[in-house]
């Protein structure tokens, strides 16, 4: 078992929340995309084949946006997280142990076990991919905190320069309840589109949900779109809030 399905078994993504590993709940993890519409299925599925390089999640509250974010990011990391064959001589075994295991417990002799040393490799994960799910709120204010002054014993300004750091070249970026805030100050719409600009510019993957309209141009302003637009897709929402169906 890869150290990636081991941290799956248990729940443990290596996904960040600021400096914290997002622990996806039982509750999502037993979720397919076999439960939503064929549009959706066949939309998410493109992003996945990276047919299209930006997804835009659009509906209402309670429509199972957040749902199908987190089948998608643990779908594309299973895609993301491959194996590697290693070296056993490059790897952290102690050869001596084992050259000494296969005479005594196999019978081979010192050139026997030598060689077979030699032509064993084991199997490795890679680096997992780096994935960051970020609240739009949460975003804002580490844009606006980031353009904002140190004062003696504040680290508020450096820490959110390295989380804008994270959000910019992780190997994909969640953004969660786009819209709920306005992003009405410059800094914090510079720090924005500084954040979508480079993720364009480096062809790194962009997954934004958001339940403010069905149009999003009310989110954002038109040099964000046309950054986010080329091999964009949207994926529309519909239904019942579910949350209200399960109020008592």
């Amino acid at each position: 078992m890869t150290n990636y399905q081991t941290n799956f078994a248990n729940g443990f993504l290596p996904l960040r929340r600021g400096a914290q590993k997002l622990n996806i709940a039982e509750q999502y993890r037993a979720r397919t995309f076999e439960e939503f519409s064929a549009k959706i299925r066949d939309a998410l599925t493109k992003f996945l084949d990276g047919e299209c390089k930006n997804l835009f999640l659009v509906g209402g509250p309670g429509t199972a946006k957040t749902t199908a974010t987190y089948i998608l990011i643990m779908k594309w990391l299973e895609q993301h997280s491959k194996q590697q064959a290693v070296p056993l001589a490059e790897s952290e075994f102690n050869l001596e142990l084992v050259i000494g295991s296969l005479i005594e417990r196999h019978g081979y002799n010192i050139e026997e076990a030598e060689k077979i040393v030699s032509e064993l490799h084991i199997e490795r994960a890679t680096t997992t991919p780096h994935v960051e799910f970020v609240k739009w709120n949460k975003l804002l204010q580490c844009a606006s905190n980031a353009q904002s002054y140190s004062t003696d014993g504040d680290d508020s300004p450096a820490l959110a320069k390295a989380d804008l750091r994270n959000y910019e070249k992780c190997a994909l970026l969640v953004i969660d309840d786009v819209g709920i805030v306005e992003a009405n100050t410059a800094a914090r719409q510079t720090g924005v589109y500084d954040l979508i600009d480079h993720r364009c510019e480096y062809a790194l993957p962009v997954v934004i949900t958001t339940n403010v309209g069905k149009n999003i141009s009310q989110i954002f302003p038109p040099a964000i779109l046309s950054r986010l637009s080329p091999k964009c897709r949207v994926v529309k929402f519909a239904g019942a809030d579910y949350r209200q169906k399960c109020a008592i």
